[in-house]
Formats: structure tokens, sequence, C-alpha cells
């Protein structure tokens, strides 16, 4: 089942005192790092989100709505599986899905950045997430997985026309596809029309508090509803 989520606005991410508690970084490498608590794990968000600029984009270093929708999601199929986190971020899906008991974790991203903050969240909750620099764009295969999750991957044209095709790879091959996507995003319109054949069926969203800041314009969002599309 492919979900595809679509996120326009953030609600609050709490630092609590829980799985959180275990992360005590406040460096990684040269970045300065903050630990947030969010869908039952502990994950590393970059304090400044602008030093990463010189390592790529530093959109990987913050906490964005539809991976913090599309994590329980992923949490719930992947007991026993094996999961890949595409665009991993700063990994809570990835996470969360090691927290539920999947079989093997890998999360992968172009980016170098968002890798370091996953692994090092992972070592220092004893959750076993592998880290994996993948390209979506590139001509490499999808790495195999039973579960395959994709979220808010659309920011460009090109980039939400790859993230489509590798959508439509891993469903080829059987693997168990939740999408998560912000219609806002410029590339929205693009991941739709490259899924001609996608019927998109809207149900009830579960509601999951978090909290976003938007670097550069400092707007809240809010996650409106769900699409499913069954396979």
């Amino acid at each position: 089942m492919l979900l595809l989520l679509c996120a326009v606005a953030a609600l609050r991410v709490r630092a609590l005192a829980g799985t959180a508690a275990l992360l005590t970084r406040t460096r990684i490498d040269d970045f300065a790092v903050a630990p947030l608590e969010v869908c039952g794990v502990g994950v590393y968000a970059l304090a400044n989100t602008w030093g990463a600029a010189r390592d790529g984009d530093a959109t990987g270093g913050r906490v964005w709505p539809c991976g913090l929708e599309l994590a329980p999601r992923v949490a719930a199929a992947a007991a026993n599986r094996t999961v890949l986190d595409v665009g991993c971020g700063c990994g809570v899906v990835a996470l969360a899905a090691a927290r539920a008991g999947a079989k093997r974790v890998v999360a992968a991203d172009v980016n170098p950045v968002p890798l370091r903050l996953v692994a090092a969240a992972a070592e220092d909750q004893g959750l076993a997430v592998e880290v994996e620099s993948f390209d979506v764009a590139s001509a490499a295969p999808l790495p195999p997985a039973d579960v395959v999750a994709f979220a808010d991957l659309t920011y460009e044209e090109s980039l939400a026309e790859a993230v489509a095709a590798r959508v439509l790879e891993a469903r080829a091959r059987g693997s168990h596809v939740l999408c998560a996507t912000n219609p806002l995003r410029a590339g929205a319109a693009a991941f739709r029309g490259a899924l001609p054949d996608v019927r998109f069926e809207p149900v009830a969203l579960s509601r999951h508090a978090a909290t976003h800041t938007d670097a550069r314009n400092w707007k809240t969002r809010l996650v409106q509803h769900l699409d499913v599309v069954p396979d």
C-alpha cells in the first residue's frame, strides 16, 4: 500500500525526558545538534540548519511533518521485515521502524549530514539502523527491502519525478511502499503527474503532535489529510 500524506503544516515537536534523554550529544562532528523525542524515538536535529550549507542541503537536519506522520505507519508495518527509509533526513522513520522490531533497517540519503545524525541517534539508543549514501536520481537500483518509505521528497520537480520512478520500481518488485508528501512543494504536481495510474483514496488522518519551524519564513504548517493508494 502506498500512503501519500499531504502535509501543509507542522504541529509542535517537544524535547521530552523519555528516549530523548538517551541522546546527550550537543555536537556531531562540526554541527551543533538538539535532541528531540518524536514518535517514540529520540532524534538529533541540527540546532542551526544553515550551518550545514557547506555540506549540502540542510533540510535533512530538520524534523518535518511528513516524516512525523509517516513514522508510525511504517513502524506498524515493520515488525520482522526489512525497511528502507529513502531520503531519511533526521531518521525518525528509520528509528521508529527499528524500535518497532524491524528485522533490518537501512536509512538512505544523498546528504552525508543526516546520515551522521541518524547513526548517532541509533547508537545512543541501542537501535540497529544501517546508514547508506544513495541518490534517488542515480542509475543505481533501489536497495531491496520489504517496506520502502519516502517522506517529503517533492521539493523540486526533477526530484519528485525521480522519486515517483522509485515508487514504481519498489512496487514492481513487491515492496510495501509508504510515501508522504507536502502539496505545497514545488514538485508535488509533478509527483502525481508521474503516477497517472495511481488512485488516491482519502481516509481519516490519525493525530500526531509535532513541531516544525521553517528556517526561511518561520511559518507553521499543519498536516491535513491522508490519501491511501491500494496495491
